[in-house]
């Protein structure tokens, strides 16, 4: 089996976007991976990459995972930078992440560690490669297909959403479009949801996010209006709604909830995005203008059809399932490993 040196963060206390746990949890059950990075008890911050080669290796190359470099303001952006990483004779690959946060940082990090090649979920990521001098492949997202898969149980919910409402870098990176249909759906207190509006009091709603605000989120925490899912919780929840509501992620990311919604067999209720149609089966969402003018309309379409589109929501499942769980994606990154690099 194939040897990895994966660097990667110790992600086992971490809260948010699981894809990055996701992925490294399948791509170890395809090589043999060797984990080192800060908050693992085997890392020492003072040794080079020479030293752990030496140590625990032979490896065919080393991975670095998403969640190594830093998405901050920081001036370091490398947790490791002893290392020596652009000494080591090994092939190296990189999964970029939130490329919105610090790119020009992270693009000098590839160029100056001589990356052979890195892996994005950006759909238009290969327009860096010129300034990082290496090679840029997109993947999709993918999702877990052992949380999230088709039930046939009747469900709880007409609507749901949980996530963030915007990205705290704001505007810049995306709009405030998730506020807007939250105020469209409730009386609201610093972005906290206290009671339905009237057009909407007859629906079932699942609603839970974080304010974006600091008094939003201080009263949020003293009321609890909001809880945080692991991920069992946050499966069932999908697999108990019928529509899900999903909005473009920063740099119109195709994010995972996208999958793990059609994947457990909900009708995506999302505003209009051109890049939906490359991935996703045509009758897996329906569209709603970015002013909300016809959200109404489209709800209420959502829900007639809901019930009638079951065998077409299944087999959207199985086709999501087929091209997007984060075993294919795996496989497909260590394929492409092999086929130009090793």
């Amino acid at each position: 089996m194939i040897r990895v040196l994966f660097l990667t963060k110790n992600l086992a206390g971490y809260k948010s976007a699981n894809y990055q746990k996701e992925f490294l949890n399948t791509f170890s059950k395809i090589t043999s991976v060797y984990f080192y990075g800060p908050g693992y008890s085997n890392f020492d911050y003072k040794k080079s990459v020479f030293d752990i080669i030496s140590l625990k290796g032979p490896f065919d190359f080393v991975f670095i995972g998403h969640h190594w470099l830093e998405d901050g303001n920081q001036i370091e952006i490398d947790p490791w930078p002893n290392s020596e990483l652009s000494k080591i004779s090994h092939k190296k690959f990189l999964f970029l992440n939130k490329e919105y946060a610090n790119l020009s940082k992270k693009l000098k990090w590839i160029k100056k560690n001589k990356i052979d090649c890195v892996f994005s979920h950006y759909q238009n990521c290969k327009i860096w490669k010129d300034k990082a001098k290496t090679q840029f492949k997109y993947l999709p997202f993918a999702y877990d297909d052992e949380l999230f898969y088709f039930s046939k149980k009747k469900r709880k919910y007409d609507l749901a959403f949980s996530g963030v409402l915007q990205n705290i870098r704001g505007n810049k990176v995306q709009s405030d479009i998730r506020k807007r249909i939250l105020k469209r759906l409730y009386y609201l207190i610093f972005e906290i949801p206290l009671i339905k509006r009237k057009e909407y009091r007859h629906l079932s709603i699942f609603w839970n996010s974080i304010p974006t605000s600091f008094v939003g989120r201080i009263l949020c925490k003293i009321f609890r209006t909001h809880k945080f899912l692991n991920m069992k919780e946050y499966s069932k929840i999908q697999k108990n709604s019928k529509i899900y509501i999903n909005c473009k992620s920063p740099l119109n990311l195709i994010s995972p909830r996208y999958f793990e919604n059609i994947a457990s067999g909900c009708l995506v209720m999302t505003e209009k995005n051109n890049e939906l149609k490359k991935l996703l089966p045509n009758s897996s969402y329906i569209e709603f203008s970015n002013d909300l003018s016809n959200f109404d309309q489209v709800l209420k379409k959502s829900l007639s059809i809901f019930d009638s589109s079951k065998k077409k929501r299944e087999y959207n499942a199985k086709t999501i399932q087929r091209k997007y769980s984060w075993n294919i994606r795996a496989e497909e990154v260590l394929e492409i490993i092999k086929d130009n690099f090793l």
